[in-house]
């Protein structure tokens, strides 16, 4: 699904509750509890989830945030969208967000290892 590897689309799709998602071949509707499919109604086989992250939503919290970077770092990006994910996770925590690292953790997400 192309359009799970656009930056934009990680927003928009993270900060949403429901999605209803149209492809050629399959129609597919997810919230945080449960994903139903068209030829899957109960849930889509194991087998086939070749990248987990794109294809199962939860909810939003503080611990991801590492997770997120990592996921959006791996989009395509066109349009830099990533501020809304953060002003959730801020009325979460009210832990304040600069440029991309969060306060609180300041020190420990300075720490680069190449």
């Amino acid at each position: 699904m192309p359009l799970l590897e656009r930056s934009w689309a990680l927003q928009k799709r993270s900060l949403a509750l429901r999605a209803v998602h149209l492809t050629p071949t399959e129609v597919f509707w997810e919230c945080n509890e449960t994903a139903a499919y068209k030829s899957f109604p109960k849930a889509l086989p194991l087998a086939s989830r070749t990248k987990p992250e794109h294809l199962e939503k939860v909810p939003l919290t503080r611990s991801m945030w590492s997770w997120i970077v990592d996921i959006y770092s791996e989009c395509q990006i066109t349009n830099p969208m990533i501020a809304g994910l953060a002003q959730q996770i801020h009325e979460q925590t009210g832990d304040q967000y600069v440029t991309g690292i969060w306060r609180k953790e300041l020190e420990l997400q300075l720490f680069w290892v190449s």
